[in-house]
Protein backbone atom coordinates (compact mmCIF):
# COMPACT_ATOMS: atom_id res chain seq x y z
CA UNK A 1 0.00 0.00 0.00
CA UNK A 2 1.33 3.24 -0.77
CA UNK A 3 1.19 6.16 1.43
CA UNK A 4 0.32 9.05 0.01
CA UNK A 5 1.31 11.60 2.99
CA UNK A 6 0.57 14.76 0.91
CA UNK A 7 -2.29 16.53 0.61
CA UNK A 8 -3.55 18.13 -2.88
CA UNK A 9 -2.90 21.19 -1.57
CA UNK A 10 0.84 20.29 -0.61
CA UNK A 11 1.49 18.62 -3.64
CA UNK A 12 0.51 21.45 -5.57
CA UNK A 13 2.23 23.79 -4.03
CA UNK A 14 5.42 20.95 -3.86
CA UNK A 15 4.88 21.13 -7.78
CA UNK A 16 5.20 24.51 -9.03
CA UNK A 17 7.95 25.44 -6.75
CA UNK A 18 10.33 22.45 -6.74
CA UNK A 19 9.70 18.33 -7.88
CA UNK A 20 6.85 15.93 -6.68
CA UNK A 21 7.77 12.30 -8.18
CA UNK A 22 5.00 9.16 -8.24
CA UNK A 23 4.99 5.55 -9.10
CA UNK A 24 3.01 4.85 -12.50
CA UNK A 25 1.62 1.68 -11.40
CA UNK A 26 -0.76 1.28 -14.22
CA UNK A 27 1.65 2.13 -17.53
CA UNK A 28 2.09 -1.83 -18.53
CA UNK A 29 5.63 -2.77 -20.54
CA UNK A 30 5.50 -5.22 -23.88
CA UNK A 31 8.75 -6.09 -24.93
CA UNK A 32 9.00 -6.81 -29.36
CA UNK A 33 11.28 -8.69 -31.08
CA UNK A 34 11.81 -10.56 -34.12
CA UNK A 35 13.02 -9.62 -37.65
CA UNK A 36 9.43 -8.13 -38.88
CA UNK A 37 8.72 -6.30 -35.35
CA UNK A 38 9.37 -2.81 -37.13
CA UNK A 39 7.12 -3.32 -39.75
CA UNK A 40 4.44 -5.00 -37.90
CA UNK A 41 4.52 -2.32 -35.68
CA UNK A 42 4.17 0.81 -38.23
CA UNK A 43 1.18 -0.77 -39.21
CA UNK A 44 -0.19 -0.89 -35.81
CA UNK A 45 -0.06 2.29 -34.68
CA UNK A 46 -0.40 6.18 -35.51
CA UNK A 47 3.03 7.62 -35.54
CA UNK A 48 6.38 6.45 -37.61
CA UNK A 49 8.13 4.17 -35.68
CA UNK A 50 10.12 3.53 -38.51
CA UNK A 51 11.69 6.80 -38.26
CA UNK A 52 12.87 5.78 -34.84
CA UNK A 53 16.72 5.78 -34.60
CA UNK A 54 17.97 3.47 -31.69
CA UNK A 55 17.77 5.31 -28.17
CA UNK A 56 14.95 7.10 -29.57
CA UNK A 57 11.16 7.10 -28.36
CA UNK A 58 7.88 8.33 -29.01
CA UNK A 59 4.13 8.27 -28.14
CA UNK A 60 1.62 7.25 -30.45
CA UNK A 61 -1.64 6.02 -30.59
CA UNK A 62 -3.65 2.66 -31.13
CA UNK A 63 -6.79 3.72 -33.24
CA UNK A 64 -9.45 1.47 -34.89
CA UNK A 65 -10.85 1.27 -38.43
CA UNK A 66 -12.87 4.28 -38.15
CA UNK A 67 -9.99 6.26 -36.73
CA UNK A 68 -11.17 6.46 -32.90
CA UNK A 69 -8.67 6.99 -30.57
CA UNK A 70 -8.31 3.44 -27.98
CA UNK A 71 -4.90 3.37 -26.72
CA UNK A 72 -1.75 5.25 -25.84
CA UNK A 73 2.09 4.43 -25.41
CA UNK A 74 5.69 5.43 -25.71
CA UNK A 75 7.68 2.76 -28.03
CA UNK A 76 11.60 3.11 -27.29
CA UNK A 77 14.16 1.75 -30.20
CA UNK A 78 16.58 -0.76 -28.59
CA UNK A 79 18.94 -1.99 -30.72
CA UNK A 80 17.62 -5.43 -31.47
CA UNK A 81 14.05 -4.95 -29.74
CA UNK A 82 11.42 -2.32 -29.13
CA UNK A 83 9.60 -1.61 -25.80
CA UNK A 84 6.00 -0.36 -25.53
CA UNK A 85 4.64 1.29 -22.23
CA UNK A 86 1.33 1.52 -22.25
CA UNK A 87 -0.39 3.84 -20.32
CA UNK A 88 -3.97 3.89 -18.12
CA UNK A 89 -3.98 -0.05 -17.71
CA UNK A 90 -4.49 -0.85 -21.30
CA UNK A 91 -1.53 -3.37 -21.49
CA UNK A 92 -3.96 -6.24 -22.08
CA UNK A 93 -6.13 -4.75 -24.58
CA UNK A 94 -3.51 -3.59 -26.77
CA UNK A 95 -1.29 -7.09 -26.25
CA UNK A 96 -4.68 -8.97 -27.51
CA UNK A 97 -4.84 -6.20 -30.19
CA UNK A 98 -1.07 -7.42 -31.30
CA UNK A 99 -1.70 -10.96 -30.88
CA UNK A 100 -4.65 -10.74 -33.02
CA UNK A 101 -2.96 -9.41 -35.95
CA UNK A 102 0.15 -11.03 -35.82
CA UNK A 103 -0.38 -13.94 -38.43
CA UNK A 104 2.89 -14.51 -40.86
CA UNK A 105 4.84 -11.65 -39.28
CA UNK A 106 8.58 -12.82 -37.38
CA UNK A 107 7.36 -11.10 -34.25
CA UNK A 108 7.13 -12.35 -30.22
CA UNK A 109 5.68 -10.57 -27.39
CA UNK A 110 7.02 -10.55 -24.05
CA UNK A 111 5.40 -8.55 -21.09
CA UNK A 112 7.45 -7.10 -18.79
CA UNK A 113 5.32 -5.32 -16.36
CA UNK A 114 6.33 -7.44 -13.81
CA UNK A 115 10.21 -6.84 -14.43
CA UNK A 116 10.10 -3.54 -14.36
CA UNK A 117 8.45 -0.44 -12.55
CA UNK A 118 7.77 3.11 -13.59
CA UNK A 119 7.81 6.52 -12.05
CA UNK A 120 7.27 9.98 -12.89
CA UNK A 121 9.04 13.60 -11.91
CA UNK A 122 7.51 16.81 -12.48
CA UNK A 123 8.42 20.78 -11.50
CA UNK A 124 10.64 23.01 -11.78
CA UNK A 125 13.22 21.10 -10.69
CA UNK A 126 12.80 18.05 -11.95
CA UNK A 127 16.00 18.57 -14.28
CA UNK A 128 17.90 18.75 -11.02
CA UNK A 129 16.86 15.52 -10.14
CA UNK A 130 17.61 13.68 -13.63
CA UNK A 131 21.35 15.20 -13.03
CA UNK A 132 21.23 14.01 -9.69
CA UNK A 133 20.17 10.44 -11.20
CA UNK A 134 23.30 10.53 -13.35
CA UNK A 135 21.91 12.39 -17.00
CA UNK A 136 19.56 14.65 -18.29
CA UNK A 137 17.72 13.40 -21.68
CA UNK A 138 17.17 15.42 -24.40
CA UNK A 139 13.57 15.30 -26.67
CA UNK A 140 13.08 11.78 -28.05
CA UNK A 141 15.98 10.65 -26.25
CA UNK A 142 16.22 7.83 -23.56
CA UNK A 143 19.45 7.07 -22.09
CA UNK A 144 20.62 4.10 -20.14
CA UNK A 145 21.95 4.44 -16.59
CA UNK A 146 22.32 1.38 -14.84
CA UNK A 147 19.46 -0.10 -14.08
CA UNK A 148 17.36 3.09 -14.91
CA UNK A 149 16.17 4.19 -18.45
CA UNK A 150 15.28 7.99 -18.75
CA UNK A 151 13.08 9.64 -21.05
CA UNK A 152 11.43 13.12 -21.56
CA UNK A 153 7.54 12.90 -20.84
CA UNK A 154 4.40 14.78 -21.76
CA UNK A 155 2.64 15.00 -18.49
CA UNK A 156 2.86 18.56 -17.56
CA UNK A 157 3.44 21.77 -19.03
CA UNK A 158 7.43 21.75 -17.73
CA UNK A 159 9.64 19.18 -18.81
CA UNK A 160 8.82 16.44 -16.84
CA UNK A 161 10.62 12.90 -16.97
CA UNK A 162 9.75 9.27 -16.54
CA UNK A 163 12.02 6.79 -15.33
CA UNK A 164 11.54 3.11 -16.24
CA UNK A 165 13.71 0.80 -13.12
CA UNK A 166 14.50 -3.03 -13.07
CA UNK A 167 12.00 -3.87 -10.33
CA UNK A 168 14.83 -5.29 -7.78
CA UNK A 169 16.48 -1.45 -8.14
CA UNK A 170 12.83 0.08 -7.33
CA UNK A 171 13.17 0.77 -3.73
CA UNK A 172 16.82 1.81 -4.51
CA UNK A 173 15.66 4.64 -6.92
CA UNK A 174 12.71 5.73 -4.93
CA UNK A 175 15.19 6.30 -1.80
CA UNK A 176 16.97 8.70 -4.27
CA UNK A 177 13.72 10.44 -5.22
CA UNK A 178 13.28 11.33 -1.86
CA UNK A 179 16.37 13.11 -1.36
CA UNK A 180 15.62 15.06 -4.52
CA UNK A 181 11.63 15.64 -4.82
CA UNK A 182 8.50 14.50 -2.67
CA UNK A 183 6.40 11.75 -3.56
CA UNK A 184 3.04 13.78 -4.30
CA UNK A 185 -0.93 13.17 -4.58
CA UNK A 186 -1.58 11.14 -7.30
CA UNK A 187 -4.45 13.39 -8.74
CA UNK A 188 -1.27 15.87 -9.52
CA UNK A 189 -1.30 14.23 -12.48
CA UNK A 190 -4.79 15.13 -13.92
CA UNK A 191 -4.32 18.12 -12.36
CA UNK A 192 -0.75 19.06 -14.06
CA UNK A 193 -2.51 18.00 -17.14
CA UNK A 194 -5.76 19.58 -16.98
CA UNK A 195 -3.90 22.93 -16.75
CA UNK A 196 -1.72 22.66 -19.65
CA UNK A 197 -4.42 21.14 -21.69
CA UNK A 198 -2.85 17.53 -22.27
CA UNK A 199 -5.29 15.10 -22.97
CA UNK A 200 -5.26 11.22 -22.39
CA UNK A 201 -6.08 8.79 -24.55
CA UNK A 202 -8.26 6.78 -21.97
CA UNK A 203 -9.89 9.82 -20.83
CA UNK A 204 -10.27 12.27 -23.78
CA UNK A 205 -10.17 9.86 -26.45
CA UNK A 206 -12.14 6.34 -27.14
CA UNK A 207 -14.81 5.33 -29.13
CA UNK A 208 -16.10 7.71 -31.34
CA UNK A 209 -13.56 10.28 -30.70
CA UNK A 210 -11.09 11.50 -33.41
CA UNK A 211 -7.67 12.20 -32.43
CA UNK A 212 -7.92 15.41 -33.84
CA UNK A 213 -10.82 16.01 -32.02
CA UNK A 214 -9.34 15.60 -28.76
CA UNK A 215 -5.85 17.18 -29.53
CA UNK A 216 -4.24 13.84 -29.90
CA UNK A 217 -2.90 14.14 -32.95
CA UNK A 218 0.62 15.04 -31.80
CA UNK A 219 0.79 11.86 -31.77
CA UNK A 220 -0.15 10.98 -35.58
CA UNK A 221 2.44 10.45 -37.94
CA UNK A 222 0.44 11.45 -41.51
CA UNK A 223 3.19 10.64 -44.20
CA UNK A 224 3.99 7.32 -43.03
CA UNK A 225 3.17 4.35 -45.03
CA UNK A 226 -0.73 1.92 -44.32
CA UNK A 227 -2.02 1.42 -40.81
CA UNK A 228 -5.27 0.89 -39.08
CA UNK A 229 -7.02 3.98 -39.26
CA UNK A 230 -4.98 6.12 -41.75
CA UNK A 231 -7.39 6.54 -44.42
CA UNK A 232 -9.80 8.62 -41.76
CA UNK A 233 -6.42 10.29 -40.88
CA UNK A 234 -5.72 11.43 -44.45
CA UNK A 235 -9.77 12.19 -45.01
CA UNK A 236 -9.49 14.63 -41.57
CA UNK A 237 -6.03 16.22 -43.00
CA UNK A 238 -7.60 16.81 -46.28
CA UNK A 239 -10.60 18.71 -45.37
CA UNK A 240 -10.15 19.68 -42.07
CA UNK A 241 -13.56 20.36 -41.38
CA UNK A 242 -13.99 19.37 -37.26
CA UNK A 243 -17.09 20.44 -35.56
CA UNK A 244 -15.31 19.12 -31.62
CA UNK A 245 -12.62 20.25 -29.78
CA UNK A 246 -10.50 19.95 -26.70
CA UNK A 247 -11.99 22.39 -23.94
CA UNK A 248 -11.05 23.24 -20.55
CA UNK A 249 -14.12 23.64 -18.23
CA UNK A 250 -14.75 24.88 -14.55
CA UNK A 251 -17.89 23.18 -12.70
CA UNK A 252 -20.10 23.82 -9.59
CA UNK A 253 -19.84 20.39 -8.00
CA UNK A 254 -18.29 17.53 -8.95
CA UNK A 255 -20.06 15.51 -11.89
CA UNK A 256 -21.72 12.34 -11.86
CA UNK A 257 -22.75 12.52 -15.84
CA UNK A 258 -20.47 12.57 -18.47
CA UNK A 259 -22.98 14.15 -21.17
CA UNK A 260 -22.38 18.21 -21.36
CA UNK A 261 -25.36 20.56 -22.76
CA UNK A 262 -26.04 24.11 -22.80
CA UNK A 263 -27.31 25.26 -19.49
CA UNK A 264 -30.42 25.91 -21.28
CA UNK A 265 -31.16 22.91 -23.82
CA UNK A 266 -31.55 19.58 -24.06
CA UNK A 267 -29.09 18.50 -27.03
CA UNK A 268 -25.98 17.06 -26.34
CA UNK A 269 -22.83 18.81 -26.88
CA UNK A 270 -20.16 17.23 -25.91
CA UNK A 271 -18.43 14.49 -23.44
CA UNK A 272 -16.62 15.22 -19.92
CA UNK A 273 -13.07 13.84 -20.17
CA UNK A 274 -10.64 14.19 -17.06
CA UNK A 275 -11.92 15.54 -13.58
CA UNK A 276 -10.06 16.92 -11.04
CA UNK A 277 -11.02 19.26 -7.90
CA UNK A 278 -8.08 21.92 -7.84
CA UNK A 279 -6.92 23.33 -4.59
CA UNK A 280 -7.10 26.73 -5.28
CA UNK A 281 -9.31 27.29 -8.52
CA UNK A 282 -12.20 24.80 -7.74
CA UNK A 283 -13.18 21.66 -9.99
CA UNK A 284 -11.88 21.16 -13.31
CA UNK A 285 -12.16 19.12 -16.32
CA UNK A 286 -11.05 18.76 -19.89
CA UNK A 287 -13.89 17.81 -22.11
CA UNK A 288 -14.66 17.54 -25.84
CA UNK A 289 -16.86 20.24 -27.10
CA UNK A 290 -18.68 21.31 -30.23
CA UNK A 291 -16.78 24.21 -31.18
CA UNK A 292 -20.28 26.02 -31.22
CA UNK A 293 -20.92 25.49 -27.82
CA UNK A 294 -22.00 28.53 -25.55
CA UNK A 295 -20.19 29.82 -22.35
CA UNK A 296 -23.04 28.56 -20.10
CA UNK A 297 -23.00 24.62 -20.22
CA UNK A 298 -24.19 21.82 -17.71
CA UNK A 299 -23.51 18.16 -17.11
CA UNK A 300 -26.01 16.66 -15.80
CA UNK A 301 -27.62 19.03 -13.36
CA UNK A 302 -23.73 20.01 -12.85
CA UNK A 303 -23.45 23.73 -14.04
CA UNK A 304 -20.45 24.22 -15.92
CA UNK A 305 -18.05 27.32 -17.47
CA UNK A 306 -16.16 27.01 -20.51
CA UNK A 307 -12.87 28.61 -19.55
Amino acid sequence: MVDHALSLLESYQQFQENAVYLPLEWVGLLELSGSDRLDFLQGQLSHDVKGLKEGEHLRSLMLNVKGHALAEMEVYRHQDKLWVLIEDGAKDFVQANFLRHIIFDQVEIQDLSETYRLFSILGPTAEAVLLALGALPKARQFIKQGDLILSQSPRSALTSFDVLVKIEAAQVLENELKNQATQAHPDILKLARIEAMIPKTAQEGGEGILPQEAGLDRYLSYRKGCYIGQEIMARIEARGNLHRGLSKLQLTNMPSEKDIYAAEGDKILGRLGTVVEHPKQGILALAILRQDAPKALRVGRTLAERL
